[in-house]
């Protein structure tokens, strides 16, 4: 090389490195809040890459700037680089002024991408620094009740109402303290993000407990065997064996409970739950009142509070309790249902203004002041003008104060009552017992709400087992061609109310001759019009227990207008049954004339109201040898009759909470066949077993002696298999003839929502009672084709159609013929079948109970009225006495 070109080279060189220099020196000697300036000006024009580097320069030479960090974060989430966007956040260090910031910016990010457990330490760590960090407690409530942390989100909820940073959503769960939030998607998005985070199985256990409890517990192991003192998932093991009877399970599970157990209501819940069903109600009551010491709105812990306490009223040790005390429980555990209830319809509803101001007002009643004052602010946010909501404000506003309790503590059981002198559970309570000890003595009324001598005791397991039960449906071939008509097409309705509660049935002997009859009640089109003839209600004679005929015209029936139940009776005392049918609007009574015909005498009797009524009876209610008549009514509204709700963006059938509730009514029997004034019916002691909603079980209530009735569902095996149907007509019946009572559930949902994965038509079911309280499932293939088809079933009564001792029913459905279900089980045992009719007190005997003793056994039936959803059963008792003579 030359060197000419040498020296060219070497200056090139220099001047590069001069250059380099001079622009480094030029970059260093721009002030940080010049560079600082420019990333924000870039943020604003939205140039994120710019501003994120021009951080970076600042971060260069002052990697704690805090500002720069938070630029940075920000604009690398802008750019949707949301890991690197949480790393500059968590550089931001603690003592830094911006630090809370930067926690909750982290903790939105981390959030955003699903790492659960980083963003709630973020969370977490910002409200270690800013106590009073709204967005921080919403994102930390929300993120917790998603992971079904219910208990530990409260704090954060309530806060939320102090600082004036409500929604509706968080108000919802703040007001109802067990439902479930979690979205399965998401939580199954955080487990595949954070695989070692076992957090978000708490969330996937708690959606699973009301319909498969069995899951439930399984998830919640697993949460319990990496982080044993989880308290939540400890809970929710607790209370998933408890709904499973899984008597093993629980002593394992109380075994090895963390120190700090005693922290969380629903273990105290689960303690009482135990100590009642062993006997130590002191005991029970005593866990009962730490769960509200705890949580002072716990729905079930109120609940099952109020009735130990009122068992303990008549025991001279329970003087720490009064009268008024038990009063106050038991309208608490009411008050907390309703809010429930009116919680769960604003789900759907969440702009209707009186599920609104029933929020407010039932908040405010319970001491919850905080809510209530919140629940009228939504209000006032959605009708300015609404005087009650404006008033609401005003009469709460004055009294609250950072200070004041979630709830008053004159509403507060915890602080209310005094229960420290009741003692703990000491004997084990998870000693072998049966689930439901034996009963002198039941009463029986099925239907929606059944009861049987033997429905919760009995001597011990069916001597004839299962393998014999059979049925067969005969309608068609016995004659019975049926449809209930629900005011439109099958397939075509408009999510109207009164398109999903069908018709009933009713049993009855018109003409004396011994074998039962059936009238099914009929729809219209809708609206109604006087005098039509194409939908009316149908009676059928039966023709010696293996045909039946219509009758309606020769009978005389004419009811044009459009039916819901029935009910028989003979409420003018001739010893002919007359009928009284439930209608949308005025009911109609039809008197029986002794001569194979009806004749409608409404007007004469004074009836005119035209509530919406469902069900109905006709019974002597008051004792003075007359029937009375008892309007089970529905709801009323301007618009109920047209309201259509909203799910998942398809019209559909609203909720009976929509509404307002339709007050019943009772007419008393004047005697000169005209009814008057109003009274009020005085009930006897039945347990019940009562159809629920989908995805909330059917529940048997046995009644206990202080009259208070308790939900044993669990321990009788009918919880599990019935959490997947929506059930509408039940009764009691004894299929094999051997004084244990067993259990028919028609099935079906209210609307078609098959496009959620919903079922709308569904099996029924069969319950066999195996003694001492127990019911398992029958499998639909043995007991015949009825059982293995689906059908959209409503009232369902009972009667022994053919007068062979065995019970059958009768159903009807809605978009499919009614069904006549015989009993054709081969091995039954002897029976003894009783028509009572009254000489001293009205005909009909209802109320009438009669004991029957055989063999060492003994068993009790009570004839009642009001047999259930929509039906009337054949005044009928059948005593199933089993091998007995």
């Amino acid at each position: 090389m030359s060197r000419k070109l040498r020296s060219w080279l070497a200056l090139s060189i220099s001047l590069a490195v001069l250059a380099a220099v001079s622009w480094r020196a030029w970059r260093l000697s721009t002030p940080l809040d010049e560079l600082l300036e420019q990333a924000r000006q870039a943020m604003a024009d939205e140039r994120y890459d710019e501003a994120e580097t021009l951080c970076r320069r600042i971060l260069s030479r002052e990697p704690n700037s805090a500002a720069a960090l938070l630029l940075a974060g920000e604009a690398a989430a802008k750019q949707e680089r949301l890991d690197e966007a949480a790393d500059y956040y968590g550089r931001v260090a603690d003592d830094d002024p911006q630090a809370a910031v930067a926690r909750l910016a982290a903790g939105s990010v981390l959030l955003h991408t699903n790492h659960a457990a980083a963003a709630e330490r973020a969370l977490r760590a910002c409200l270690d620094l800013d106590p009073h960090q709204p967005q921080a407690h919403e994102r930390l409530a929300w993120l917790l009740g998603t992971e079904g942390r219910r208990f530990e989100s409260l704090p954060h909820l309530y806060e939320l109402l102090r600082l004036n940073r409500f929604t509706l959503e968080s108000l919802r769960a703040a007001g109802n303290h067990d439902v479930a939030f979690g979205q399965q998607e998401r939580l199954r998005a955080f487990l595949a993000t954070e695989p070692g985070n076992v957090l978000p199985l708490i969330g996937l256990a708690r959606l699973e407990l009301r319909t498969n409890p069995r899951e439930a517990g399984r998830l919640a192991e697993q949460v319990v065997a990496k982080l044993p003192e989880q308290l939540e998932a400890q809970a929710l093991l607790g209370r998933a064996r408890l709904t499973l009877d899984d008597r093993q399970g629980l002593a394992a599970w109380q075994a090895p409970l963390p120190a700090g157990a005693d922290e969380h209501p629903d273990i105290w819940l689960v303690r009482g739950q135990l100590a009642k069903e062993s006997g130590e109600t002191q005991s029970a009551a005593r866990c009962f009142w730490e769960a509200l010491r705890r949580d002072a709105n716990h729905q079930a812990a109120t609940y099952q509070l109020s009735q130990v306490l009122q068992s303990l009223r008549a025991s001279p040790v329970a003087t720490a309790v009064s009268s008024e005390d038990v009063a106050f429980l038991a309208t608490r555990a009411v008050d907390l249902e309703k809010l429930a209830e009116t919680l769960d319809d604003l789900q759907s509803q969440p702009q209707e203004l009186e599920l609104i101001r029933r929020a407010a007002s039932l908040s405010e009643s319970l001491g919850r002041l905080w809510e209530s004052w919140a629940w009228h602010r939504v209000a006032q946010s959605l009708s300015p003008d609404a005087e009650w909501a404006i008033q609401g404000t005003e009469r709460i506003e004055p009294q609250l104060s950072p200070t004041l309790a979630d709830t008053l503590a004159s509403s507060d059981p915890g602080q209310r009552l005094d229960l420290s002198a009741f003692p703990f559970p000491t004997r084990s309570p998870l000693a072998q017992r049966s689930p439901l000890a034996p009963q002198a003595e039941r009463r029986r009324q099925p239907g929606g709400s059944s009861v049987s001598e033997n429905a919760g005791g009995g001597e011990g397991p069916s001597a004839h087992g299962v393998s014999g039960l059979h049925f067969r449906e005969v309608a068609a071939e016995s004659g019975i061609d049926f449809t209930y008509f629900r005011g439109c097409q099958a397939g075509k309705g408009d999510g109207r109310i009164f398109e999903f509660t069908g018709g009933g049935v009713a049993v009855l002997d018109f003409d004396l001759d011994g074998w039962p009859d059936l009238y099914f009640t009929q729809g219209c089109r809708w609206p109604p019009v006087a005098g039509q003839s194409e939908f009316l209600d149908q009676c059928y004679r039966n023709l010696g227990g293996r045909r039946s005929a219509c009758v309606t015209d020769q009978t005389h029936l004419v009811e044009d207008r459009f039916s819901q139940g029935a009910t028989v009776g003979d409420f003018n005392g001739d010893g002919f049954p007359d009928i009284y049918v439930a209608n949308i609007g005025v009911n109609r009574l039809l008197m029986n004339c002794g001569d194979g015909t009806f004749l409608d005498v409404t007007s004469q009797a004074g009836i005119d109201d035209s509530s919406w009524t469902t069900s109905c009876l006709l019974a002597d209610l008051n004792g003075d040898g007359l029937a009375d008549l008892y309007d089970v009514n529905y709801v009323m509204g301007d618009d109920v009759f047209d309201r259509v709700c909203l799910k998942e963006g398809q019209g559909r059938t609203c909720p009976p909470g929509a509404f307002t509730s339709q007050p019943d009514r009772f007419m008393l029997n004047l005697g000169d066949g005209r009814f008057g004034e109003r009274g009020k019916a005085s009930d006897g002691q039945l347990d019940l077993f009562v159809t629920n909603f989908y995805q909330d079980s059917n529940t048997l209530y046995l009644q206990q002696a202080t009259d208070l009735f308790e939900d044993a569902t669990a321990a009788a095996g009918l919880r599990e298999p019935s959490y997947d149907r929506l059930g509408f007509g039940t009764q009691f019946i004894d299929g094999e003839l051997d004084g244990l009572p067993d259990l028919v559930v028609a099935n079906g949902h209210v609307d078609d929502f098959r496009y959620l994965q919903v079922p709308y038509a569904m099996r029924p079911q069969y319950f066999h009672n195996q003694g001492r309280g127990r019911f398992v499932e029958v499998e639909a293939q043995r007991l015949g084709d009825f059982f293995t088809a689906t059908h959209v079933g409503r009232g369902l009564a009972r009667l022994d159609f053919n007068r062979d001792g065995r019970e059958d029913f009768a159903v009807s459905h809605l978009e499919a013929p009614a069904a006549l279900v015989v009993n054709e089980t081969d091995s039954i045992g002897h029976f003894l079948a009783l028509r009572l009719h009254g000489t001293r007190s009205a005909r009909d005997a209802i109320g009438a109970t009669v004991r029957v003793s055989a063999a060492g056994r003994a068993w009790a039936q009570q004839l009642t009225a009001g047999d259930g959803y929509m039906a009337s059963n054949q005044r009928q008792l059948v005593f199933g006495i089993g091998a007995a003579e």
